[in-house]
């Protein structure tokens, strides 16, 4: 695998990590909401932006994870710069849909 790609999983990974880190630690504290996970059910009351920016914050840092380790065993697969693109792309939108579309369906889940 080619050490541009190695850097973009770097930079991918960094992404998660910052975004974590916000809604984890340095989000808006309720009603002010300027920073943080952003969707309707979440801004509802305190206590569902809380469980909501907790629970997407905990996502962020799982991909973080990932996107760290994925090139490592890759390359111990043996894995091209084919394997490693699509693994990118693949894995970056179903990280990126998860840590959005999750947090939803636990919120809407819990209401009920």
């Amino acid at each position: 695998m080619s050490e541009i790609l190695l850097v973009i999983y770097h930079i991918l990974a960094l992404i998660f990590a910052a975004a974590g880190i916000v809604v984890l630690r340095s989000r808006s504290s309720y009603p002010d909401m300027k920073a943080g996970y952003h969707v309707k059910e979440a801004m509802k009351s305190k206590e569902t932006w809380e469980y909501a920016n907790g629970f997407c914050g905990k996502l962020c840092m799982v991909f973080t994870v990932v996107f760290l380790l994925a090139p490592r065993f890759l390359i111990s697969a043996g894995a091209g710069n084919a394997a490693g693109t699509a693994v990118l792309i693949i894995g970056g939108a179903l990280a990126a849909a998860v840590t959005v579309l999750l947090p939803l369906r636990m919120l809407r889940r819990r209401e009920k």
